[in-house]
């Protein structure tokens, strides 16, 4: 199953401030950090940050400044916290995954992407809810073909990587939201395994680096209770847990 860093790095806000309750682990994080962000004084957990979106920083660290003047602190990096092993790195659905498509493309290429290409009708193919005894019907007629689409179409523009970046970033989706934009990729490993974490810079070399790793997949999202029976189908990008940064 595949794990997000909420509790996760909710437990290093915490632990941060209460120096000394700081355990093993929690000291493992701060060096991680440390050796990549210099001068950290202090570290805000994000969840006051809103959108249409779920923003792509968990944790904004801060620290001193000294070219601002004695005292003065400011923020040094925003960071994506992700629990160690295989990572989901994100679950859109048909509109959000169109949306990523757009911006990409116009990002790279400097222009719209052409009328009636994927970017424009992989909504379409994706629908809201799809009632769980006609999945299996959906996925065979429809939604394997969406991701052999998507596939293909990142092959066919050499876009994966500026795909990958801004899964990892949201640099396109959270222009107008600066503090959204992580600019780092954190992870604090496992407690009792040392030199398994990483606190790295998003990079197009960091997403690069990725690619031999990144699956492409179909997700199930329940709607709960108030949908009994109903599924919501989404597109998952999975990071298998081989990957490493120095990879």
């Amino acid at each position: 199953m595949m794990k997000n860093g909420v509790k996760h790095e909710k437990m290093l806000v915490e632990t941060f401030h209460m120096r000394e309750l700081r355990t093993w682990y929690s000291d493992k994080a701060h060096k991680l950090m440390n050796g990549a962000i210099p001068k950290i004084t202090n570290m805000v957990h994000a969840s006051g940050l809103t959108g249409k979106a779920n923003p792509k920083t968990d944790i904004i660290v801060c620290g001193a400044d000294d070219s601002a003047g004695p005292g003065y602190s400011a923020i040094r990096a925003r960071l994506s916290v992700k629990m160690p092993g295989d990572v989901m790195l994100s679950s859109p659905g048909g509109k959000g995954t169109a949306n990523i498509l757009q911006n990409i493309y116009r990002s790279s290429k400097g222009k719209k992407p052409e009328a009636n290409t994927l970017p424009y009708f992989l909504e379409s193919k994706m629908p809201q809810h799809v009632d769980e005894t006609k999945y299996a019907e959906w996925k065979a007629d429809e939604g394997d073909s969406a991701i052999a689409q998507l596939h293909n179409w990142l092959d066919k523009h050499e876009l994966w990587v500026p795909f990958i970046f801004e899964l990892l970033s949201g640099e396109q989706q959270f222009q107008d939201n600066k503090w959204a934009i992580a600019s780092h990729l954190f992870c604090a490993g496992y407690p009792d395994k040392a030199g398994d974490g990483y606190c790295v810079p998003i990079t197009n070399k960091l997403a690069k680096s990725m690619l031999k790793n990144i699956k492409v997949r179909l997700f199930n999202k329940g709607r709960g209770r108030a949908w009994p029976g109903v599924r919501r189908p989404s597109i998952a990008i999975d990071l298998k847990r081989n990957w490493c940064p120095s990879a």
